[in-house]
């Protein structure tokens, strides 16, 4: 009996704080705020990427060899390498659907 109180106190709990939590995002969006983790990479981690790639290309390293040179992790190395790529499909798409 306790025990469902104190459940249902707690949903309530927080269904209130949800309610809150949107209220504030939809106060937020007009002013240009959209919250959340920021996509694509930052500065450095582009410039890490871009070298990623470069030595990937010359495929005389691997991945483990290449994450070390650059002081991050192999899957970081891959992930890099993917969003270098797929930046350069967007960039060719782009740029074919302008001639035509």
């Amino acid at each position: 009996m306790i025990f469902n109180i104190f459940a249902s106190l707690a949903e309530f709990e927080r269904d209130l704080i949800r309610e809150r939590n949107k209220a504030g995002l939809s106060a937020a969006r007009p002013m240009g705020r959209m919250g959340g983790k920021p996509k694509g990479l930052s500065k450095a981690a582009m410039s890490k990427a871009h070298a990623a790639k470069a030595l990937y290309d010359k495929k005389d390293k691997t991945g483990e060899e290449i994450g070390k040179a650059l002081g991050i992790s192999r899957a970081t190395v891959y992930r890099y390498i993917k969003e270098i790529e797929q930046q350069q499909r967007f960039v060719k798409r782009k740029q074919s659907s302008k001639q035509n």
